[in-house]
């Protein structure tokens, strides 16, 4: 904390705001180079990121996936009813999974 001219305690938020930029930085450095696809939703199923692994596994630039329902996006029709409810509406786990998912030509991919 620092004191202004009139007395008044604010707070030093230039460290903070460096410390949230670095945090961000080395997240995107990891997604960038993850050689594995990966894809996060929010708490309503939507992608909120797609790494160029994903990218290039379900056939699907990164600016048409975000914003766009999981369950819609990347996993067969054939198979979305027997998907998982947090791929379709609830956060996604901790937990490691794998999953097929369509490519742009609709066919399934491993």
């Amino acid at each position: 904390m620092r004191s202004d001219n009139l007395g008044y305690l604010e707070p030093v938020t230039s460290s903070s705001t460096t410390a949230v930029k670095q945090s961000e930085a080395h997240k995107s450095a990891v997604l960038e180079s993850a050689l594995d696809g990966i894809v996060t939703i929010d708490s309503t199923g939507r992608i909120i990121e797609f790494n160029p692994a994903a990218e290039q596994m379900f056939g699907l630039a990164r600016e048409l996936a975000l914003g766009r329902p999981l369950a819609e996006t990347i996993i067969p029709p054939s198979l979305r009813a027997a998907a998982p409810p947090r791929s379709r509406r609830s956060p996604a786990s901790t937990k490691q999974s794998t999953s097929a998912g369509p490519a742009t030509s609709g066919s399934a991919t491993p």
